[in-house]
């Protein structure tokens, strides 16, 4: 063991909650050094977040498990990204957390999957998408408009698109994004949104510009 250090997990967190719900998840901490930590908890544009305990001791080898509160009941449906950090006296680990807040009844709904060589990319690069649309009130042919943006971890808009899909049952299709050549290098959440009337379908994932 080391004589000061914790491990943190889940080290990133992803939530789907409906707007007007409240959901808890758990963050589990172990003190894997050999003296007592002094833990504290903050959050990073995340203003609807609380935590259970957000200052408390942890002795060598002891593990606690925290309460992570989402209450969306003031959100629009929308992916919203931040941290959470945890500090334990001088030692410090950040949580990427992503919530997908979806509208209360979702007619439409989303699949994104980003393959494994477009998870790290240059700038200037494209990044490719793997969307599937997914009519789920089975209302016959219909036009779903689809809102693409990319966002940074602090929550800034890189890029963002739209477009019309007319699907049936199932469509799926690739669609591709330029990432401006100016972009800083880090990790970024690519998020696809399904509008349709009053339904919010949402998905997101996660990749590295390097």
């Amino acid at each position: 063991s080391t004589a000061c250090g914790f491990i943190a997990s889940p080290m990133i967190m992803r939530v789907l909650i409906k707007t007007g719900e409240k959901l808890i998840e758990q963050l589990k901490i172990i003190n894997t050094g050999n003296t007592p930590l002094n833990m504290v908890i903050e959050k990073k544009n995340l203003d609807f977040v609380s935590f259970s305990q957000d200052n408390f001791r942890l002795e060598a080898g002891e593990e606690k498990a925290i309460n992570v509160i989402f209450d969306t009941k003031t959100l629009q449906p929308d992916v919203y990204v931040g941290k959470i950090i945890v500090k334990g006296d001088n030692v410090e680990e950040e949580i990427t957390t992503i919530v997908e807040v979806e509208s209360r009844l979702v007619l439409f709904d989303v699949i994104l999957d980003i393959p494994a060589k477009y998870r790290k990319i240059y700038p200037g690069d494209e990044i490719l998408a793997q969307i599937t649309l997914i009519n789920l009130a089975k209302i016959g042919l219909t036009n779903v408009s689809m809102v693409y943006y990319v966002k940074d971890l602090e929550g800034k808009l890189i890029l963002s698109e739209e477009e019309t899909i007319a699907v049936e049952t199932e469509a799926s299709y690739e669609k591709r994004f330029l990432i401006p050549k100016g972009t800083k290098l880090g990790d970024y959440v690519l998020i696809v949104q399904t509008r349709y009337r009053y339904s919010f379908g949402m998905a997101s994932e996660l990749f590295e510009i390097v």
